[in-house]
């Protein structure tokens, strides 16, 4: 009975793990790129401290963990795992164990909410534990035996690559010209991809997609608005709208592998490489909240400041916004925070984040509002993606 017993816990646990890696309830664009849309009215903008400071509840009211960090896609922004620690009434030592987002809801008054997980302290030993030392030790493309790296590499290589086997016969073409649009499109099935919109010297379009948001917006090479691109393609068979997939792509001397020769994704591998460094897969593609707050900050080559707030959506667990405290030389004006859309944002896996912006857009953008509940209604959050001339995504609750 104690073998069966365990059996169906661990069943249990597998199906709300597995959870972290379904098709987001906001994923509705498969095939397609995101209309433009208005700032959802289920929004509700939290900082990234608000939410890493929560306490964790079981159902029946009691107090079973704290939350320590938060881990991101690199690409969507979006919580994918709370990290949260126990406390040592459990049993545990305080141990902390990285869950799936979608694993929690929330209970509690206005300022008092917290996060409910129904989880004994016995189901919460069989999550895979968390340490800085395991964190930082994905960094290395050798093996890692530890369960957080396997938990991640397995969520990683879940979504797979949209063109799969279709592109082996596919007709290669070279596309050289300016980038006017970058649009990051969210499908059900193989999550966000990068897809570009490149006008050529002869005055056409082309449309090419390049790849997951996490592995492109993690490189040095990811595209930006007026960019002068080289992308060596790959036309997609019996595509109505003519959409090619990207195997290279060069911005001036900056490079990006997308696929090999045959369309292989190159993505799907166990390193992805930025500059000179190799990064396991895991690591390249998810990101500590923690490590946000105090980044560079580069705006189309310029040293523009740091990131000074994270700004979420607690009921999609998306980000919305970066709250960043501009260099005064960059600006020429005195110390105001400024808000920059998620979606012109890219962050390196070498630590800087990148804005697809000019001085001036950062110029017209609101100030960050002291009460981050007034991004909720009237038009402060609308006019923020007016100022960076980007369309506002659709923030959409996720499935618990």
């Amino acid at each position: 009975m104690k073998n069966i017993s365990t059996s169906l816990t661990l069943t249990a646990l597998m199906l709300v793990l597995s959870a972290g890696t379904a098709a987001p309830a906001s994923a509705q664009y498969a095939g397609g790129a995101q209309k433009s849309a208005v700032v959802a009215t289920t929004v509700d903008f939290r900082s990234s401290k608000w939410l890493g400071d929560r306490k964790v509840m079981n159902n029946n009211g009691e107090e079973i963990a704290v939350v320590s960090d938060l881990i991101l896609d690199r690409g969507r922004g979006r919580i994918e795992y709370l990290i949260i620690k126990t406390g040592t009434t459990l049993g545990m030592g305080g141990r902390a164990v990285a869950i799936p987002y979608s694993g929690f809801t929330w209970k509690g008054a206005a300022g008092k909410e917290a996060f409910v997980l129904a989880s004994t302290a016995e189901q919460l030993k069989l999550f895979p534990e968390y340490t800085p030392e395991s964190w930082k030790a994905m960094k290395s493309v050798t093996d890692d035996k530890s369960e957080l790296r396997q938990r991640l590499t397995a969520d990683a290589a879940a979504a797979g690559d949209p063109y799969a086997g279709t592109l082996d016969t596919a007709k290669e073409a070279r596309v050289a010209g300016e980038v006017k649009s970058v649009e990051r499109v969210r499908t059900s099935t193989f999550g966000e991809q990068v897809e570009i919109v490149v006008l050529t010297a002869d005055g056409a379009t082309k449309r090419i997609a390049l790849g997951p948001s996490w592995y492109v917006n993690g490189a040095s090479a990811a595209p930006m608005r007026g960019d002068k691109v080289v992308v060596e393609t790959l036309a997609l068979p019996r595509d109505p709208d003519q959409l090619m997939a990207g195997t290279h792509l060069q911005i001036g001397d900056r490079q990006l592998r997308l696929r090999a020769s045959d369309g292989t994704a190159v993505w799907g591998s166990k390193a992805v490489g930025s500059a000179e460094n190799l990064y396991s897969t895991p690591y390249s593609r998810y990101l500590l909240m923690s490590s946000l707050p105090g980044m560079k900050i580069d705006c189309r080559g310029s040293d523009s400041g740091k990131v000074h707030d994270v700004i979420l959506d607690r009921n999609s667990g998306e980000i919305g916004f970066l709250s960043i405290d501009p260099n005064q030389n960059f600006l020429g004006i005195g110390d105001t925070k400024r808000m920059i859309p998620w979606s012109v944002a890219t962050v390196s896996i070498d630590g800087i984040v990148r804005i697809d912006a000019s001085k001036e857009m950062v110029l017209a953008s609101p100030e960050t509002p002291a009460d981050l509940s007034t991004l909720n209604t009237g038009t402060h959050a609308e006019r923020v993606y007016k100022a960076f001339d980007v369309p506002a995504p659709r923030f959409q609750p996720s499935k618990r």
